[in-house]
């Protein structure tokens, strides 16, 4: 008897053993939802934030690489004008520059963009579960809008301009270089901006156009001399060359 008896004890232990187990495997495992779910919200947070990190370091090093390409295509583009050696211009090149440089920054100035209506197209995706039998053409979406005049400053270009359309509002020279602000070109912004605030004073205009001013005059004046050290290292024909582009007076 008492032998039969350990014999059932065991078996219902082991059956008691047996049944337990997945109870207390749900038990751990509704326990560790919550912590899991934080786990994973953490993860994608932490990867949308490396996302972001490397878009942002791409787009800076495109930016510096098509700022340099521009640089580079000026620069060989009036060495080719002005037909110098290659010793010739790295003692032209800088003095150019400045001059370049100078002038810009005495005539800083913003432009104001003509009122228009403008016509935007949108290419859709197809819906899914489309046929792809046969060429297919994906479903595009016009859309206009009138858009009211604005500011345009030519130190800061557009996506049309980057993308090429041939407006890119530097004129001659080497360009605007778009990584940070000349003293002009701040007093522009900031007068611009007195234009979008209804609690501007006349004070404030008055003090924002008086800096501008003086920025402009200040730039004036030495490009008058760095045009006169321009002059001393370059050939007649080099003198002319400028004067016909606007660089020299």
């Amino acid at each position: 008897m008492t032998r039969r008896n350990l014999i059932v004890g065991a078996v219902i232990f082991v059956a008691a053993a047996g049944f337990s187990g997945p109870l207390l495997s749900q038990t751990r495992s509704a326990k560790a939802s919550p912590g899991s779910a934080a786990v994973h919200r953490r993860i994608e947070a932490l990867s949308a934030q490396r996302r972001e990190r490397v878009e942002r370091q791409r787009a800076q090093e495109m930016k510096q690489a098509e700022q340099q390409a521009r640089e580079q295509s000026w620069q060989q583009t009036f060495k080719e004008a002005l037909d110098v050696t290659d010793a010739q211009w790295a003692i032209i090149m800088p003095k150019l520059k400045r001059v370049d440089d100078l002038k810009k920054e005495a005539r800083t100035a913003v432009l104001i963009r003509n009122a228009q209506w403008v016509t935007t197209t949108e290419t859709k995706r197809s819906a899914p579960g489309a046929s792809t039998a046969g060429p297919s053409v994906p479903p595009a979406e016009t859309t206009r809008h009138y858009e009211d005049w604005q500011w345009m400053k030519p130190w800061v270009r557009t996506t049309a301009q980057k993308a090429g359309d041939g407006a890119s509002g530097v004129g001659w020279g080497f360009g605007f270089d778009e990584t940070k602000l000349t003293r002009a070109q701040k007093a522009c912004d900031e007068l611009v901006a007195l234009f979008d605030r209804a609690d501007a004073t006349d004070e404030q205009k008055a003090e924002k156009m008086n800096a501008l001013r003086q920025a402009r005059q200040d730039a004036a004046r030495q490009l008058a001399q760095a045009r006169r050290e321009l002059r001393e290292v370059l050939t007649v024909r080099q003198e002319a060359t400028l004067f016909l582009l606007g660089l020299l007076d």
